[in-house]
């Protein structure tokens, strides 16, 4: 929830904004943002090479590309990892000084394990906390291996198939990043 707010201009703007592979309708206000029908109170501040966005109690370090390199397709980074981030025309971004936020979803980057039959990938950048299986263990379909938290919401990553876990390349604490294989079941 970290990448409007730190380029969107003061007034209330409403748009669509791609993150990734994944839409969001986008409201913007003064002090706030609704983000598919779900407000989140945003404050911002600048600094010499970023911007600090608050969001609720949680705070993000935001990277903007140069004000002349603002426009749909840029990359924004929030705390170090690079999101691509387009949006309709609808949308200003001329101003750095306002407020900040939307969702924190990275630009998913396909890899060979994401590719792979089997891989379950994370639809959400987050934090893990708990993981319920390990390497080699069996698993039927719906059953959940892990619970990732995202946006202060718990979430249940479940089995999409029965099968044998060959790679579980998360541990509890870890942080992901849309995109990222939480585990491949064969």
């Amino acid at each position: 929830m970290a990448l409007l707010w730190a380029y969107a201009a003061d007034e209330i703007s409403m748009t669509k904004v791609t993150i990734g592979t994944r839409d969001y309708e986008v409201e913007l206000k003064s002090d706030s943002i609704n983000v598919d029908g779900h407000e989140f109170l945003v404050s911002i501040e600048k600094g010499e090479e970023f911007v600090t966005v608050l969001v609720g109690d949680v705070a993000y370090r935001v990277a903007l590309p140069p004000e002349d390199e603002r426009k749909s397709g840029m990359t924004v980074e929030v705390d170090h990892r690079p999101f691509v981030i387009e949006f309709e025309t609808g949308l200003s971004i001329a101003k750095t000084t306002t407020n900040p936020s939307a969702p924190t979803t990275r630009g998913k980057k396909k890899t060979a394990s994401a590719a792979r039959k089997g891989a379950i990938v994370s639809e959400l950048a987050g934090k893990i906390l708990q993981v319920n299986f390990a390497e080699g263990d069996t698993i039927e379909a719906g059953e959940v291996i892990l619970l990732l938290e995202a946006m202060k919401m718990e979430n249940e990553i479940k089995a999409s198939s029965s099968g044998k876990i060959t790679e579980l390349p998360v541990k509890e604490g870890m942080q992901v990043a849309e995109g990222d294989t939480l585990a491949i079941i064969e």
